[in-house]
């Protein structure tokens, strides 16, 4: 304790070190209970966070270690895709190899404008080491993942998804603005019936009527879905967030929202199979 008062006076920074040491040790232990999970596990309960390539460089036999946020959207894509297929290994980083890799880090992050920033100390930017190297077919990333069901994110998306219901159950047998090309990103819509649809958190299975013909699709892995007004107040504009892209249809206003729950097609606490 003597020593650390020393060194708290004499290096100011010593101070923040210690403090996102004592954070990383924190960080940790939650991540060693995550990475009991099997890797196709991890997509179901955790989103990435942040994604760094990670490299040493030395100058003037000063060594950084430099993390570099991932800014093509491309590979950004590609790896938020990996991870919710379950595609590649995930490992835990030893919590010794962070503690001294934390003394000499430094991380470029993106900016608003998407550019790199110039590296920055990790005591100044108040960073951790990420808790998880992820190697997809011979690419090594490190990553931090976030738990996609806090309080408030996991109320807020019930209620996106209670609306996304209620919306669809009243506009069964109706005409929708939706692109019936589910290969693509949905910015060509046409008008299609709804015949019918399956909807729980995290998937939503649809089934439209598009030149006489039925057309089947399921959305997997909804991050999160969204809603604007649109058609000068006449309909709401539905996205749906995933891993690897994000789609959107129009369903027009009901007479009413009065609408009961039916858990054949609902559901709000397990995944449903689809045909």
């Amino acid at each position: 304790m003597v020593l650390e008062s020393v060194l708290f006076k004499l290096y100011p920074k010593y101070h923040d070190y210690r403090k996102l040491v004592d954070q990383q040790v924190s960080n940790h232990s939650v991540a060693e209970k995550i990475a009991i999970k099997s890797v196709k596990d991890f997509q179901l309960d955790y989103g990435i966070n942040n994604i760094y390539s990670f490299s040493v460089v030395e100058e003037d036999n000063n060594k950084k270690n430099l993390l570099t946020e991932i800014t093509d959207y491309n590979e950004e894509n590609q790896v938020y895709t990996a991870f919710t297929e379950g595609i590649g290994n995930i490992f835990l980083i030893d919590e010794y190899e962070k503690k001294n890799m934390l003394k000499d880090a430094y991380f470029q992050n993106k900016m608003n404008n998407g550019d790199l920033s110039l590296p920055i100390k990790a005591t100044d930017v108040k960073q951790n080491v990420p808790d998880f190297l992820y190697v997809i077919d011979n690419r090594n990333y490190m990553i931090s993942l976030q738990s996609r069901f806090s309080i408030e994110t996991e109320e807020g998306k019930r209620k996106e998804v209670e609306q996304l219901y209620k919306y669809l159950f009243k506009n069964l047998g109706k005409s929708i603005d939706i692109d019936p090309d589910f290969d693509k990103s949905g910015c060509y819509e046409k008008r299609c019936k709804l015949v019918y649809f399956r909807l729980n958190l995290d998937s939503l299975y649809i089934v439209i009527e598009h030149n006489n013909k039925n057309v089947y699709h399921t959305f997997k892995n909804i991050r999160d879905i969204a809603h604007t007004v649109t058609y000068g107040g006449e309909a709401l504009k539905f996205w749906l967030y995933m891993g690897d892209r994000n789609y959107r249809f129009y369903l027009h206003h009901p007479d009413s929202l009065d609408v009961q729950i039916d858990s054949a097609i609902y559901s709000l606490l397990k995944p449903i199979k689809f045909v």
